[in-house]
């Protein structure tokens, strides 16, 4: 591309002589040239000159008459004057008024001029380079002001361990004030639940190997000492010469807070939907129970009748096959007939017959029922009640019948003995009552559940214990009979190290205020 040049002179043989030294340079110079000075300064700005050379002396305007007017102006272009007579005072007037250079109209004007071209325009190029690279720094300098210091996320700098720079946001965060984080090393705002996560990385220093982005959440400890949960987005860089780490903070306590909170949320309302499935499809066979066991009662109770008048004819017999054959088939009968009665109060919960009562005596009535069993059986029972007084209002028989069921149950799962604890407490029934409630916690050390069977616990019929002669019907009665004292009962258990029965019961509404 042509380098354009405008040449203001008034001597026509000196503009000549000009554009041939110019010419015979290597450089693509297309020079203009004009004798008006006023007429020249309307060019420079008609036209996009690259350059301008101006005789020093011209009638009505000098060469710094016509710099001046044009940068007034705004017009900035290198301008080199040409002088016939050259001395140290009009040079350093014309470098003052901002001239590029000068040259003298000598005998070395030939070989000077084309240096002083090609020098003023490189110089002029590098001032505008400057200018450039000046202006991106101010617009960087603005954009880091308003990416970082208006950040909302804390934005530092890690070197050999320690803050070595931070945005206001980090202020923000932390607590700390601006002073105090800079005499702090990373470790520092670290919880101590977290330095695991962390590690010893910024507390020893940098991991010069570091190259790509990393990143974590931990807990950080603010300068109130409370726990503020954030997350780390880190990288290697270069600051002041040195390696160092770079890091982004963003406080994620709230969004986790929100996380957990949603998390249960589903939690319930996953168990609500299980739950309102499970009482569905127990509602159902309850219905098909009922109809099964009155279908199933008198057929038995038949069969019942025929054996025992068997057993009456055959008792004057000596056939001891058929006595034992009849009483098999006997203890069979009766088994299904208890089958039948389980159905029956599965299917139909009686009405219940309440009275208060308490907890502890309960337990204690039915402990008794076991008192020739557990010597033999190798097994301790560790009884834990409340020392305040707990009152409840239950069906005595039904709520017994549960407690000797959990018993039997736990005795018969620890074969080769074992310790039993039973404990009563005040607690609160779960959601979304969230009533004052005694617990009844009965705890064995027996072989405890799996998590595939635990989670079909209470449906009807299924058990582990066909070979000990379970009918699967127990656990599914007592929860029906804890939710209709309006309780909660709960099993959690953990393979070969045991299981925990919890019952909750309201309290009664006069020892509710005892809490």
């Amino acid at each position: 591309m042509s380098i354009k040049i405008l040449f203001i002179e008034d001597n026509p043989d000196h503009i000549l002589v000009t554009k041939k030294i110019l010419k015979n340079t290597k450089e693509d110079y297309q020079v203009d040239s004009i004798d008006n000075p006023e007429e020249g300064i309307k060019k420079i700005f008609q036209q996009d000159y690259d350059l301008v050379l101006c005789d020093y002396r011209m009638p009505r305007l000098s060469a710094l008459d016509i710099l001046r007017s044009i940068k007034e102006d705004g017009k900035d272009l290198p301008f080199i004057v040409v002088t016939a007579a050259g001395n140290e005072k009009v040079a350093v007037d014309l470098m003052k008024e901002g001239v590029s250079d000068y040259i003298v109209k000598d005998a070395y004007y030939e070989d000077i001029l084309p240096l002083v071209v090609k020098k003023s325009l490189e110089k002029h190029r590098l001032k505008k380079e400057n200018e450039r690279v000046e202006k991106e720094l101010r617009e960087s300098e603005a954009k880091y002001s308003m990416l970082v210091e208006q950040a909302r996320d804390g934005v530092f700098i890690v070197q050999d361990g320690n803050f070595k720079f931070i945005n206001k946001a980090m202020i923000d965060i932390t607590g700390y004030s601006f002073d105090e984080i800079l005499g702090m090393r990373f470790f520092d705002i670290v919880a101590p639940e977290s330095r695991g996560v962390i590690g010893e990385k910024y507390d020893r220093g940098m991991m010069i190997n570091q190259r790509n982005a990393t990143f974590c959440e931990f807990k950080m400890r603010c300068k109130d000492k409370t726990i503020r949960e954030v997350e780390l987005s880190d990288n290697v860089i270069q600051y002041k010469g040195m390696v160092a780490e770079m890091g982004i903070l963003r406080d994620i306590t709230e969004r986790k807070k929100s996380e957990e909170e949603l998390r249960k949320a589903y939690i319930e309302l996953k168990e609500a939907q299980e739950m309102l499935i499970q009482s569905e499809k127990m509602a159902a066979l309850g219905r098909f129970s009922s109809g099964f066991a009155h279908e199933l009662k008198n057929p038995l109770g038949i069969i019942l009748g025929g054996l025992e008048f068997l057993e009456t004819i055959l008792s004057r017999e000596t056939n001891t096959e058929a006595k034992i054959a009849i009483q098999k088939i006997k203890e069979t009968t009766l088994r299904a007939d208890t089958i039948v009665q389980d159905l029956l109060r599965f299917a139909r919960p009686s009405e219940l017959t309440i009275e208060t009562i308490n907890p502890n005596d309960l337990i204690e009535d039915n402990l008794s029922l076991f008192k020739y069993r557990i010597p033999s059986s190798n097994i301790e029972i560790d009884t834990q009640f409340a020392k305040e007084k707990i009152l409840i209002d239950v069906d005595k028989m039904q709520m017994g019948q549960v407690i000797f069921n959990v018993l039997v149950n736990t005795m018969e799962a620890m074969p080769k003995g074992g310790k039993i604890t039973i404990k009563t407490y005040k607690a609160t029934l779960p959601r979304p009552l969230r009533k004052p409630a005694c617990a009844i916690e009965i705890i064995d050390t027996g072989e405890g559940i799996s998590k595939e069977n635990l989670s079909r616990i209470f449906e009807p019929f299924f058990t582990t214990k066909r070979d000990r002669k379970g009918t699967g019907l127990g656990l599914c009665i007592a929860k029906a009979i804890v939710e209709n004292h309006k309780g909660s009962l709960m099993i959690t258990s953990e393979l070969n190290k045991g299981t925990d029965v919890k019952i909750l019961l309201p309290i009664n509404k006069k020892t509710e205020g005892d809490r």
